[in-house]
């Protein structure tokens, strides 16, 4: 009997000892700091070139940098990615900068050649020849082999690399296969854009990627089906459109009927198409549709607010035409400030927004946490964020008619209005959160590195 007992006292303090040691284990992973961990971002463009990857960029290396990672961004000095196959020649000055505590190196890049390599991507876009895929990314650009060199001399831990279809990602890839080290993809592909993001290169770099990150379940699915990449590989990462102190601190205050005179705006509706002018952002359409509008509702106006493009003589001389026809009703907000976009926010009552060449659309998440329904196209990744009936409307850019309906439609009905900018806010604090989405990509990190060691 006595033995009895022993053997079962052995076998509970066996049990007990392997518990604590387990939970001690657990301890330390917890515990897992990244002070010395140096995370290399390599990108296309970095603050203060503007654009959904650039702030997403910006936002996710400070708040990094925080959790305790050495931070470093290598990236060119350009301003768009124009400059790299076309012909925008501005030039961001510093090469070396510091920001929120991330060191940042500016690259230049060649441009030699570059009519010749766009007329071979667009023939690449429709015939398979030899080099196709290393072709159109090749010609994308930056093209420069000192990121290659940047990447060996800096000796990451892990490298972060965004976003496709540009060639920094070739040579993010090849850095890490040379260090042997893990690789983080941020896809960031416009699934409504096969010539450029539909390319067996890019899936052969993420076959190798230690991680994944798509912004949509929508782009997963995509990846898993047509690029046939691991599902395990694959995580969702929304982008950070809104920040932790967006969300703490209360939206500006602002009298509707204040700034509208201040900016010379007499209707007493107002329509906001806040986007960049490229021909891909479907603001043209937006315009012809006002047509429509305008013979049911004259009181409405259409503000449309971005940066210019080569583009953007296009849209203001099309709404020169429209507002000779009914007065002035087409307002252009070109190249704002910070504080001028949040006065408006304030303007607007509906927002509209139809490109379908998106990674994700950080500016739909921005117009419902500032309480607006949004008018987005049926296609691309907008259903993935927008729900039809619920926080807006999605109709075809395609059809004026459809577009000019669901305008009239809804800025007419104050309830319906109120209702759907209700949901989207509440959409964005359970859905885009910034904290989820960040703890999300600290447990992440951890695992891989952890893994690594």
């Amino acid at each position: 009997m006595l033995i009895y007992y022993i053997k079962i006292y052995i076998y509970f303090s066996e049990l007990y000892y392997n518990f604590s040691k387990t939970m001690s284990k657990l301890e330390i992973k917890t515990n897992t700091s990244f002070s010395k961990k140096k995370l290399l971002v390599v990108s296309h463009l970095f603050h203060p070139a503007v654009g959904g990857t650039e702030i997403h960029l910006l936002r996710l290396t400070t708040k990094l940098a925080q959790f305790g990672f050495k931070i470093k961004v290598l990236t060119t000095n350009a301003y768009s990615t124009e400059a790299f196959f076309l012909n925008d020649k501005r030039r961001i000055k510093k090469r070396f900068e510091r920001i929120n505590g991330i060191e940042i190196e500016r690259l230049g890049f060649h441009t030699f050649g570059r009519r010749t390599l766009n007329f071979l991507r667009n023939i690449a876009c429709y015939f398979r020849y030899p080099l196709n895929s290393w072709i159109r990314t090749y010609s994308y650009g930056p093209r420069n082999p000192q990121f290659l060199k940047k990447i060996r001399e800096e000796k990451p831990d892990i490298i972060l690399a965004a976003p496709f279809p540009t060639y920094n990602m070739y040579y993010a890839w090849k850095g890490a296969k040379e260090l042997q080290i893990p690789l983080i993809i941020y896809a960031a592909f416009h699934l409504l854009d096969p010539c450029s993001f539909d390319n067996s290169l890019f899936y052969r770099i993420m076959q190798d990627a230690s991680l994944i990150g798509a912004q949509t379940e929508t782009e997963r699915q995509y990846l898993i089906n047509q690029g046939r990449i691991p599902a395990q590989k694959i995580e969702i990462f929304p982008p950070l459109p809104i920040t932790e102190e967006d969300i703490s601190r209360p939206l500006p205050s602002f009298s509707r009927t204040a700034l509208r005179q201040k900016y010379g705006i007499s209707q007493s509706k107002v329509l906001l198409c806040l986007s960049q002018h490229g021909r891909h952002k479907n603001i043209l359409p937006v315009i012809l549709a006002m047509e429509h509008v305008w013979k049911e509702n004259e009181d409405i106006a259409l503000v449309i607010a971005g940066r210019t493009t080569a583009y953007t003589s296009v849209l203001k001389n099309q709404a020169k035409i429209l507002n000779s026809r009914f007065g002035r009703h087409i307002y252009f907000f070109d190249n704002f400030s910070l504080h001028q976009k949040e006065e408006i926010w304030g303007l607007a009552d509906l927002f509209i927004n139809l490109s379908e060449f998106e990674s994700f659309g950080i500016v739909f998440v921005e117009a419902m946490h500032h309480g607006l329904p949004v008018i987005a196209s049926t296609f691309g990744v907008a259903p993935s964020i927008i729900t039809d009936f619920q926080t807006g409307a999605l109709v075809s850019p395609k059809s004026l008619t459809e577009i000019a309906g669901a305008i009239i439609e809804l800025i007419k009905d104050k309830k319906i209005l109120n209702i759907y900018g209700e949901n989207g806010r509440k959409k964005v604090l359970e859905e885009f959160n910034p904290r989820f989405i960040l703890n999300k990509w600290k447990e992440r990190l951890q695992f891989i590195l952890e893994i690594d060691n």
